[in-house]
């Protein structure tokens, strides 16, 4: 519903002319109140025209079209896209058109003269997805046959812009032609506007943009310089802080061209680029760039975790040339130079890795990387040289390739410190290394040579040494997996010295394979083989070694030359010593021996015999062959002696009293065997082997040993299989009679000096209780044995 009242006035000016003036007018429409004055000239002419002038205080944009009385369009549906909303406290506008251009959209663009204020606070609109509040505006705008004429004022949250120019519409020319100018002054960076930043944060900024010629990318100019100070943007959750910034931007042509120079990340950045849009459609626009950074701060970069860079100082180049959307033919080439970078690499117990130098260079042509990095780390150097192929981004089974050559010169490994269980200490690193084909370790071929020099090792709190350690490094997958082939050149492990020690081992799908390996100490050799399956963590290894010195390895108690061979089978058990999966035996020979110290037995010798134990002072216990298997089995059961499965009480007679520990059997040999006839607790020479059937008789009876007396054991081991070690040897005494003894020590409780053995009657009728010595003395021998394993 309207309500209008006003003061009309007729006046006719001449016999063709009548004005009609309408003054004092006052219009209620719905919620508008309109004031103003309205004029029609030349009433009665074709040329008649309308004159208006309106006045609306307080007043929603939405109201607007309850007016469209006077103008063919509903005001509000030309600023709906905009969705403005707040408070508009003034209007101010004046119109004048012919009246027969009042319904004709076209004659009312091109003749109608139009002018307005508008004054509002707290008002926004909507534009790009984005709500733009304004504190205030400020708008007058001349609109004349075409051309509109506009001056634009706005406070936004402290920071202000002024926008003027003229928009002129041309016949025949959809686009409209510019010229404008705007200034903004203190203003929020993210209030700009620009999609690509609607993340950032805030910054205040300052500066201008001036826009000329057709609305058009082939004829529109642009020329842009914007600052500002401390701006904070937020890309991907990301926080980068800027300083001091200065942006210019010129296009032309299709082209922009523009550049930026900001304080960030601790040190200077610099763009300077084209972009030149496409003249077609179907087209790309073509990027033409240079990022430039002096002395920034690596760890400030948006750079993940994950890489580790902990420390560095970076100066460099990146350039992009091509279609911004094809990747494929998208140019990269880059060069850097990077100084006192520090990595943590997470996969080695966050280990820190000093890199005092590095320079890189690089090019980037589609999915193919060329570069050459050249590294100042570790007191030496590092090099690479060569090209990857990034996977198809559209194909699953495309992984990256590798085609690069690696070279490393006098790194000093010793300057980083390694995970414990590596337990490298220190070395000198050089060498070199090809890498060819897909990047997954069952897949990538690598050929190549590493050497160490003077490198310490620290295992288990065992300190090992190598003068010299060369590793030669081959794959062709899928046929041939990794095989590392070694050799380590004046070795000392845990005090015992190797002339060299040398080896192959491969690296199938979840095995750990050794061969041809060999052990050179300062006398003979030893070797190793097998494999260690590391998914079900299973082991097969069978070694042996010939001509080795026990005084190499034992200076103190014993003496000989020594051949063995062996084998372990077992698993690595989840808790536990290593020991309680394992099982397998070893076979020992000793010949040329001797006991150079006595121990435990020297005591009992002394009071046995002292002339004999003068000898074995000087010389020791000589003996000319000793021998035998140590076993090692993951289960046990127990029979008795006599093969009944009950037990056997002691002291019965006619069955052997079993001991935890073990027993020694003794079998005599006389001259015929190269013994002397000497006894080691003194008395008569023995005589032949065929005088011990009759000797064995007449001793008969039981043995005294450590004051018990023990019954003679059945003639075998009565059937029971327990851990066990078992040896043979021929002792002799130096210039007394040889003795074969066999032992067999069972262990069930395996710590040392804890056994002890049970010997079978002498075979000499002399009636000495010698064997209680021996027995000792092989005691003394085990003990040696396990103390030497146990270092």
């Amino acid at each position: 519903m309207m309500r209008m009242s006003g003061v009309i006035q007729i006046s006719r000016p001449s016999n063709q002319k009548l004005d009609l003036t309408l003054t004092d007018l006052d219009v209620y429409m719905d919620k508008l109140h309109l004031f103003g004055d309205l004029a029609i000239h030349e009433v009665l002419a074709p040329k008649a025209e309308l004159d208006v002038h309106l006045e609306l205080n307080r007043f929603h944009l939405e109201d607007l079209k309850s007016i469209n009385f006077f103008i063919p369009v509903d005001p509000s549906k030309i600023l709906e896209e905009y969705n403005p909303q707040g408070n508009f406290e003034l209007l101010q506008a004046e119109m004048q058109v012919p009246l027969d251009a009042l319904e004709d959209g076209d004659k009312f663009t091109k003749q109608s003269v139009i002018q307005a204020h508008l004054v509002g606070n707290k008002v926004s609109v909507s534009a790009a997805g984005r709500i733009y509040p304004f504190d205030h505006m400020d708008s007058h705008v001349i609109w004349r046959e075409g051309n509109l004429n506009h001056h634009l004022d706005l406070d936004m949250g402290g920071g202000r812009i002024e926008h003027s120019g003229d928009l002129r519409f041309l016949e025949n020319n959809p686009d409209p032609v510019l010229n404008t100018t705007t200034q903004v002054t203190q203003l929020e960076f993210n209030q700009l506007g620009i999609p690509e930043v609607s993340q950032w944060a805030n910054g205040l900024v300052t500066g201008s943009f001036e826009l000329r010629g057709p609305a058009t990318l082939e004829g529109l100019t642009l020329q842009a310089s914007l600052s500002g100070d401390e701006l904070l943007l937020t890309p991907a959750d990301l926080q980068i802080p800027v300083g001091r910034w200065q942006a210019n931007a010129e296009m032309k042509n299709r082209k922009l061209h523009n550049t930026l120079k900001a304080t960030a990340f601790g040190g200077e950045v610099l763009y300077e680029g084209d972009l030149t849009f496409p003249a077609k459609e179907n087209e790309s626009m073509i990027l033409d760039s240079t990022v430039s950074v002096n002395r920034v701060d690596v760890v400030r970069l948006p750079i993940p975790k994950s890489a580790g860079i902990d420390k560095g100082v970076l100066t460099g180049k990146l350039k992009a040339k091509g279609p911004v959307n094809n990747p494929d033919k998208l140019k990269y080439q880059t060069s850097l130079v990077a100084d006192n970078v520090l990595i943590k690499i997470q996969a080695l117990d966050n280990m820190l890795l000093p890199v005092s130098r590095l320079d890189a260079d690089a090019t980037m042509n589609g999915r193919n990387i060329k570069s050459k990095i050249k590294a100042a780390v570790l007191n030496g150097e590092l090099t690479q040289n060569g090209k990857i192929i990034l996977p198809k981004p559209d194909s699953k089974k495309s992984v990256t390739r590798l085609d690069s050559d690696f070279k490393f010169n006098k790194l000093d490994l010793s300057q980083v410190k390694w995970p414990p269980e590596w337990g490298l200490v220190k070395t000198v690193l050089s060498g070199n290394m090809k890498a060819r084909g897909p990047v997954e370790i069952d897949r990538i071929r690598l050929n190549g040579t590493l050497q160490g020099e003077k490198m310490v090792l620290s295992l288990n709190k065992h300190n090992f040494s190598i003068q010299d350690a060369v590793f030669r490094v081959n794959s062709r997958p899928p046929k041939f997996p990794v095989s590392i082939g070694f050799k380590l050149t004046k070795v000392n492990a845990k005090g015992y010295p190797f002339k060299r020690i040398t080896g192959e081992v491969t690296l199938p799908k979840n095995r750990i394979v050794l061969s041809q390996s060999a052990f050179v100490p300062r006398n003979g050799t030893m070797g190793i083989k097998g494999v260690y399956n590391t998914a079900k963590d299973k082991y097969d290894f069978s070694f042996g070694g010939k001509g080795l010195s026990i005084e190499d390895y034992e200076k103190k108690h014993l003496k000989g030359i020594v051949k063995f061979t062996g084998n372990l089978k077992g698993h690595v058990p989840k808790k536990g010593p290593a020991t309680r999966g394992m099982n397998g035996d070893l076979k020992l020979l000793v010949t040329e021996g001797s006991l150079k110290e006595l121990g435990a037995v020297k005591a009992i010798l002394t009071i046995l015999n002292p002339t004999a134990l003068q000898k074995l002072s000087d010389k020791g216990l000589l003996f000319d062959r000793m021998g035998g298997t140590f076993e090692i089995k993951k289960r046990r059961r127990a029979h008795s002696a006599d093969g009944t499965g009950r037990p056997v009480p002691e002291g019965v007679p006619g069955r052997h009293r079993r001991s935890q520990y073990g027993e020694v059997r003794h079998e005599r040999q006389g001259p015929a065997d190269g013994g002397s006839g000497q006894s080691l607790t003194g008395g008569a020479p023995s005589g032949s082997v065929r005088g011990g059937k009759q000797n064995r008789r007449r001793a008969g009876g039981n043995l005294l040993q450590a004051g018990r007396p023990l019954q003679r054991p059945p003639r075998g081991h009565g059937g029971r299989q327990v851990d066990s070690r078992q040896a043979q040897a021929h002792l002799r005494s130096a210039g007394g009679p040889s003795h074969r003894w066999r032992i067999h020590r069972e262990i069930k409780k395996p710590p040392v000096g804890e056994a002890r053995f049970f010997p079978t009657p002498p075979k000499r009728s002399d009636g000495l209780d010698h064997e209680f010595a021996v027995q000792l003395l092989f005691d003394e021998l085990f003990d040696v044995l396990e103390g030497a394993g146990h270092r």
